[in-house]
């Protein structure tokens, strides 16, 4: 029984060697899991910060080129005025000239809106157009009859038509 007992004792001696041994082995194993999962994580966290860095800067660029190009901009959209100025002149309301134009004419009077110097503009409304506001007007104390005839004996639709070419001629 002695011999049993020493076995006994080995064969625990050898369990708790194989088991410390596996235990070992196995916290190698997630040491070196965990340094896997850290180099990884500081891999990820790193290429996000620097993403964002660069949509940050793209950001920047952007938004000066944008800036840039609105400045540009402002500059076509004041001789836009201009021109729908002067056709207003030429006794074409918004929806006209939107027409003629492909706008809209809610496009148009912003238009008119955003570029105004000269003091304030209608852009609702056609009395306010110097045709509108002229004396060769009835009702405007002007020195034609009310019912004068001020597109010179053509008609309103054949001065129209006549308008319309000479603009697409020169366009």
């Amino acid at each position: 029984m002695v011999l049993m007992a020493r076995r006994a004792t080995g064969s625990r001696a050898e369990a708790v060697r194989r088991a410390k041994e596996l235990r070992a082995s196995r916290e190698a194993a997630r040491a070196r899991l965990d340094d896997q999962i850290e180099t990884q994580t500081a891999a990820l966290l790193g290429a996000v910060l620097e993403a964002e860095r660069v949509r940050g800067r793209a950001r920047v660029a952007a938004e000066k080129v944008l800036a840039d190009g609105e400045a540009s901009a402002s500059e076509f959209e004041r001789q836009a005025a201009s021109s729908v100025r002067a056709l207003r002149e030429l006794n074409l309301t918004n929806g006209e000239i939107a027409e003629q134009c492909g706008l809209s004419v809610s496009a148009l009077r912003g238009l008119l809106a955003q570029t105004r110097t000269d003091g304030p503009v209608n852009v609702d409304n056609e009395a306010n157009t110097p045709m509108a506001r002229s004396p060769l007007r009835a009702g405007h104390g002007g020195s034609l009859p009310a019912d004068a005839d001020p597109f010179g004996g053509r008609g309103r639709d054949e001065a129209e038509e006549s308008r319309r070419w000479s603009l697409q001629r020169t366009a």
